[in-house]
């Protein structure tokens, strides 16, 4: 039996799962799990497709920085008030960067659907920040991985920018 929602009701499903694709500061670590486990979400209505959220597209394309308003160093380096708010701030933009690393390789190994070039930080901007977020939390930052989803002291989208930077021989 094929049921389908209202206009109305498509569009409020719609609004709810924006906030969550988007990774926003509040959503971000429920939205995490989308991207880990969905290809697409087609909201049809009536019959006829409304919104359709690309995950892999939108995966693809999420770029995390830090705030340009932060001025204090090393914060002015690292802090991110925009996503992944369920952690602590020095540990916000590198478990972003880290997390999307994986998931994309997840959604690969699961067959789940990427679409075009994926964005990355480049290494210098990388190892600044890494560098800055040592310098934060120095011995804790190993610590803070084991108690919830941070992912600051992974080395996986590391050594994948290290070796694009690396020229082939």
């Amino acid at each position: 039996m094929d049921e389908w929602l209202c206009g109305e009701q498509a569009d409020i499903l719609h609004r709810q799962l924006v906030p969550l694709a988007d990774l926003t500061y509040h959503h971000a670590q429920y939205g995490c799990l989308l991207y880990e486990r969905i290809g697409s979400i087609d909201i049809s209505a009536a019959g006829t497709e409304r919104w359709r959220v690309r995950l892999g597209e939108s995966l693809a394309e999420k770029s995390f920085a830090a705030d340009p308003g932060a001025t204090t160093f090393p914060s002015s380096v690292y802090y991110t008030s925009s996503t992944f708010g369920h952690l602590p701030g020095h540990c916000r933009l590198m478990s972003a960067w880290n997390w999307k690393y994986a998931t994309v390789q997840r959604r690969v190994r699961l067959g789940l659907e990427m679409q075009g070039p994926v964005a990355w930080p480049e290494l210098q901007t990388w190892l600044r920040v890494k560098e800055a977020v040592g310098e934060a939390c120095g011995d804790e930052q190993n610590d803070i991985g084991h108690r919830g989803r941070c992912q600051c002291a992974e080395v996986g989208l590391q050594t994948m920018l290290e070796d694009e930077a690396t020229p082939a021989t």
